[in-house]
């Protein structure tokens, strides 16, 4: 067991230092191509792009596989898939670099940089599907969704932060903003296609004679037919779009040839490379979501080396940071508890608001809300008391009665479990303790426990024939499952949750709505983040109620089939260690951004925001 878990995460950490290192040389990418002129012949140039691909991957097969390469049987059978559908798809998607650099001639490759780097969702979403039989990875929509909806309001503040303006575009640059946004997913959509290739590199290892298979390693076997099969689809798109290219009248230049070269050679090959490599070295697909820091890499070469065109830099930190955060959680995430979901969101959220409160109030044509009178800190701290004690109240006896359900569950289960090896009572009862102990709903736990009370009741009827300590067992299980039961009906109080939700409301509303007078230069800043982590934090505290409320109903108790014993149910204590260690740095992130925009915005640190 002890090699196994070794194994797994020897595995998991090879895997991160692939990724880590394609996503070094993915960054590279929108550079070389802002320095290639791709923009103006973007199907030539994906051809030549591809070439160099092409190059990479089989000097990359010839280095570690030249025997399998030159093999007649393994050739064949190559052959004879070159046309199929994971082909077709494949050599779709390699059209990816020719809609990203065509993207660039309307809007800037910043902005298509970050929109392009969303790949890894669909990606992830699309393997996940196409490997359904092998990868039991699986992803609940409705876990997603507000993930989903922040990276859109990302993708908002992307395309405003070009032209610095919320309110009217001219039907020129909305027609060009429009184009380039829309290339730039279908960029992204297309990329994602790059799944296809796992599909036939494990359909060619199928297929392959016993011969070659019996000895060699499946997983070795399977990155060769993956690389293969992108090095062809790869070959097959640069003959498309040198068609294509000359077809729309594009025109070869050098460095169109040489840089397209090189940069598919030296970058997109190895990047490509290595993440196949990497998702082939574990089964966490996950490990995709490190892609997430291309865009960030990827924007701060194109600022050191080239030249990024954004009307508003401040807009922009703000939707790359919301997308790249959004799609972190989104694939990294197993089971996230609600609360920490709250606090990301909110802390994004009321940045964001924060950063612009002025801007919002001059848009809706309103006086800024400044608390004309002393005491604001105190009316503060007020609302702030009352809801703290509120909360107080209702999350001790949560965790009271949680605690107190857990001891009586398993007192209860031991005993009757006891008695059901002697024969005492029917061994079917405790599957009765079971449902109790983790019911779905109010009518499942009063037919389990009517249940449980049949067969109480019928190992009384031989009450002559029980021994007293059994039956003094009987009797302690029976009273503790009874209160057991009474408690378990007991839920949260409608009341006391809207008392808690009307002084949570009306804190947050004053921190984020108000602020103090005359408060300018570093007060201001202070003010702002204060405003920032004290509305998320009552945010996060609230929804953790329903967090410690959902771990009150989980099971703590669990059926070992083989043994056809009972033993306690263990939580994943390390996911959720993990789940909450990446909510910090996540949230810290988050309030770093913002504390750096709003420094530029009191105490003129950042001149470069503008």
């Amino acid at each position: 067991m002890a090699n196994g878990l070794t194994d797994a995460r020897g595995h998991n950490n090879a895997a991160m230092a692939y990724m880590l290192a394609a996503v070094l040389f993915y960054s590279f990418i929108p550079l070389v191509i802002a320095g290639s002129n791709g923009v103006e012949s973007p199907f030539l140039f994906n051809a030549v792009w591809r070439c160099g691909v092409v190059v990479g991957c089989f000097l990359t097969l010839f280095a570690f596989y030249w025997r399998l390469l030159l093999n007649r049987n393994v050739l064949r059978v190559a052959a004879q898939h070159t046309v199929g559908w994971a082909i077709f798809w494949a050599t779709i998607g390699n059209f990816d670099y020719a809609l990203f650099a065509w993207s660039t001639r309307f809007v800037d490759i910043s902005i298509s940089t970050v929109l392009f780097e969303t790949w890894p969702i669909a990606f992830i979403l699309l393997t996940a599907w196409l490997l359904r039989e092998e990868n039991a990875y699986r992803k609940n929509i409705l876990s997603i969704l507000p993930f989903l909806l922040w990276a859109f309001v990302g993708f908002v503040f992307i395309i405003v932060s070009q032209t610095g303006n919320w309110g009217f575009f001219d039907n020129v640059s909305l027609t060009d903003i429009a184009q380039g946004i829309l290339l730039a997913l279908l960029a992204a959509l297309a990329a994602s296609l790059g799944a296809f290739p796992f599909v036939w590199g494990r359909n060619l290892v199928r297929k392959l004679p016993d011969k070659i298979t019996n000895d060699a390693d499946i997983a070795s076997l399977n990155f060769f037919g993956t690389i293969l099969g992108f090095g062809i689809s790869s070959f097959f798109v640069a003959g498309l779009n040198t068609g294509i290219g000359f077809s729309a009248g594009e025109v070869p230049s050098f460095d169109i040839l040489s840089v397209g070269v090189a940069g598919g050679l030296l970058f997109h090959a190895p990047a490509s490379i290595l993440l196949r490599k990497s998702n082939l070295a574990t089964n966490n697909l996950g490990i995709n979501s490190l892609g997430y820091a291309i865009p960030i890499f990827s924007l701060i070469w194109l600022a050191i080396f080239s030249e990024i065109r954004v009307e508003r830099v401040d807009y922009l930190i703000i939707g790359a940071s919301a997308i790249v955060i959004a799609n972190l959680l989104i694939n990294f995430e197993a089971e996230i508890r609600w609360g920490f979901k709250a606090l990301i969101l909110a802390l994004g959220a009321s940045g964001v608001f924060v950063h612009l409160r002025d801007d919002i109030f001059e848009l809706l044509g309103v006086d800024k809300w400044h608390w004309t009178t002393g005491g604001y800190f105190e009316a503060l701290a007020l609302s702030a008391t009352v809801f703290t004690l509120l909360l107080a109240f209702r999350v001790a006896r949560l965790i009271s009665r949680t605690g107190d359900e857990e001891n009586r569950t398993f007192d209860v289960f031991r005993k009757l479990d006891l008695l059901a090896q002697r024969g005492v009572i029917d061994g079917n009862i405790r599957d009765c303790i079971l449902r109790i102990d983790a019911p779905k709903d109010q009518n499942d736990l009063e037919n389990a426990y009517g249940e449980a009370r049949n067969y109480i009741a019928a190992a009384r009827a031989n009450v002559n024939d029980i021994k007293d300590i059994d039956l003094q067992l009987l009797t302690e299980a029976e009273a503790n499952l009874d209160a057991l039961v009474r408690s378990k009906q007991q839920d949260i109080t409608p009341g006391e949750m809207f008392a808690l939700f009307i002084f949570a409301g009306i804190t947050v509303s004053l921190t984020l709505l108000s602020r103090p007078p005359d408060a300018e230069g570093w007060n201001r800043l202070l003010v702002d983040i204060f405003a920032i982590l004290i509305s998320a934090v009552i945010i996060f505290l609230v929804v953790n109620v329903w967090d410690l409320r959902r771990e009150r109903d989980e099971s703590k108790l669990e059926l070992r089939l083989k043994s056809q014993d009972y033993m306690i149910q263990f939580s994943d204590t390390k996911r959720r260690s993990f789940d909450q260690w990446l909510s910090i740095v996540v949230g810290t992130l988050i309030v770093l951004v913002y504390a750096g925009l709003l420094s530029h915005k009191w105490v003129g640190w950042f001149p470069w925001l503008g």
